[in-house]
């Protein structure tokens, strides 16, 4: 399949700019950091408004300050937000020019330093 001389690139027939990797790499960081807040403040704003919402969970589920209320509840929020997130930045790749922008962006690319 692949002809002499030409490197194969994977499943895929174009390159990803190297900053849309660098994107998404903060985005598996920062996405569960903004998730455990929001699921903090969520548990807090329930209990604020309804503080017998807990009792009827195990006290031993609940953990020590609902910690694994919050924890539960940040990884629905993770999900939600990669969703949204992946969503938005396919959209601005899509605005960026997307695989469209590849040569440029090949052209662009710095050249490894030879001796």
């Amino acid at each position: 399949m692949n002809t002499p001389g030409r490197k194969s690139r994977g499943p895929f027939p174009w390159r990803v700019h190297p900053i849309w990797r660098g994107i998404g790499c903060l985005l598996l960081i920062v996405t569960p950091i903004i998730a455990f807040g929001l699921a903090e403040t969520l548990v807090s704003y329930a209990l604020a408004g309804n503080p017998d919402i807990l009792n009827s969970i195990d006290p031993d589920v609940r953990g020590p300050e609902n910690l694994y209320v919050k924890i539960a509840a940040a990884v629905v929020l993770s999900f939600v937000l990669f969703l949204v997130f992946s969503t938005l930045s396919s959209f601005f790749y899509s605005l960026a020019g997307g695989h469209k922008d590849e040569r440029m962006a090949e052209l662009t690319k710095k050249k490894p330093f030879k001796y």
